[in-house]
């Protein structure tokens, strides 16, 4: 099920998100879920930019004080506050002479009652949450490319009548080396509703996309045809397989495995 492949790669933060979409319904479908993830993507994003003002007031006069050690240490002594270490939580030194620092630049010191903003936070959960969307609509992609030598995949879970084995390896466009860590068949739907199964694709967990081999397809004596920003598959009179041209001129399956 490439729902549950790609929520149970969610990060941990993420826990109460997967409960509810795991238990709060009887089924969970690839749209339910992508539909849920762009609504929630949308609400930490607008939530990190309410939050904006009050995050860069507190980072802002932390720096303010920290400029001025000395007079800090003071008042806050007079005040009754203790100031400590932002890495290590010591009382004994600040957070530039920490021997855990590691030499970036941020603020001095805290309060010692004090909680962090949680606009931070929320502002990396919302970049996580467009990474995450960004990859589960790569995941969920094929593309028909001309040049590679196989049909290819990351996700172990679409493939069926697999045998895991040392298939050697393959280059990709940076001259990256991946191995092949086994072969199976894909079932892809189209559109249409449609299917048609991929044979002989090759297992490689570092792609970071689905990859369909034009040069494979040809080989099976299948004639692909590229016209109008389209790409078709013929098997006799049928159209098997299509895609569309997007706009960096690469070719998408429309359609995606079952």
């Amino acid at each position: 099920n490439l729902a549950l492949l790609l929520l149970t790669s969610l990060p941990a933060s993420y826990e109460h998100f997967m409960d509810t979409l795991l238990y709060g319904r009887e089924a969970l479908t690839l749209e339910d879920m992508m539909a849920t993830l762009n609504s929630k993507e949308i609400k930490e994003r607008s939530k990190a930019k309410g939050d904006d003002g009050q995050g860069l007031y507190v980072r802002g006069r932390t720096d303010h004080r920290d400029s001025r050690q000395s007079w800090g240490k003071s008042r806050s002594k007079s005040q009754g506050r203790i100031l400590k270490c932002y890495i290590c939580q010591s009382e004994d030194h600040l957070k530039r002479k920490c021997p855990k620092n590691n030499c970036k630049k941020s603020t001095g010191y805290v309060k010692k009652d004090e909680q962090p903003s949680s606009s931070g936070s929320t502002y990396d959960d919302s970049k996580v949450m467009m990474v995450m969307s960004a990859q589960a609509h790569a995941l969920l992609d094929w593309i028909m490319d001309s040049e590679c030598s196989y049909h290819m995949t990351p996700m172990l879970g679409i493939l069926f009548d697999f045998l895991e084995c040392d298939g050697g390896s393959v280059q990709l466009g940076d001259n990256e080396e991946c191995k092949i860590r086994g072969i199976g068949k894909v079932r892809v739907k189209l559109k249409d509703m449609s299917s048609f199964v991929l044979h002989n694709v090759r297992y490689i967990p570092e792609l970071k996309r689905n990859l369909i081999s034009v040069g494979t397809l040809e080989k099976e004596r299948y004639t692909v045809k590229l016209q109008s920003g389209k790409v078709n598959v013929i098997n006799g009179s049928r159209v098997i397989l299509s895609g569309i041209r997007r706009d960096n001129c690469v070719y998408s399956l429309n359609g995606h495995a079952t």
